[in-house]
């Protein structure tokens, strides 16, 4: 009984988070030291043989609300932890792109507003954000349907986790998407608007 009440709690959490998003308070961000945190902490909480290789390029500022995208870095290492059963190499990637790159990634992804980055800050550049791993893969059928919300391939999942890390991105005016092929692994591509230089 304890057990199925902390998952209710667990489910009535992420239905509040996903249903009731918190307002944006977008500054710039280095998302670099941002993802180099998040990667300290979780190697600090894991006890697995998981290889985390970080690929960052220095001072990549991006215009986001910091706490809510350390919470969508922590949900994508984390998925792709469990993915891997704790064993295996992760990679998280952070570097600079430019605006028509960026676009290309949004417009191959499944996003509900069909071209988010044409709606984002005129910008010229976009940060892009990847976490791949060396797992099992998504299997085709569930590529189709792993951002919508409730579905879940994990026994204890609530299936809002990759539904929130959507909606978050995307109030960002930017766009995940993910690649994957069974049994090679899985990438989580991620475009958020560059924090604009001073002149």
């Amino acid at each position: 009984v304890v057990r199925e009440v902390d998952r209710l709690n667990l489910l009535i959490g992420d239905f509040l988070r996903y249903s009731r998003p918190a307002p944006i308070k977008a500054e710039p961000v280095n998302l670099s030291l941002l993802v180099q945190e998040i990667a300290e902490m979780q190697s600090l909480e894991s006890d697995t043989a998981l290889e985390m290789k970080l690929e960052l390029e220095a001072d990549v500022e991006a215009m986001v609300d910091a706490s809510q995208i350390k919470a969508v870095v922590w949900n994508l290492l984390n998925n792709a932890s469990e993915a891997m059963g704790g064993r295996g190499k992760l990679f998280a990637r952070v570097s600079k792109i430019p605006r028509d790159l960026a676009q290309e990634h949004s417009l191959a992804g499944r996003n509900r507003d069909q071209s988010v980055v044409a709606e984002a800050p005129q910008t010229d550049s976009f940060v892009l954000l990847e976490i791949e791993d060396t797992g099992p893969g998504i299997s085709i059928e569930d590529q189709e349907m792993i951002f919508e919300p409730f579905f879940t391939t994990k026994r204890e999942g609530t299936g809002l986790g990759l539904a929130t890390v959507q909606r978050i991105v995307e109030q960002h005016g930017g766009a995940i998407k993910a690649m994957s092929r069974p049994g090679q692994g899985t990438c989580f591509r991620v475009t958020l608007p560059c924090a604009q230089v001073a002149a």
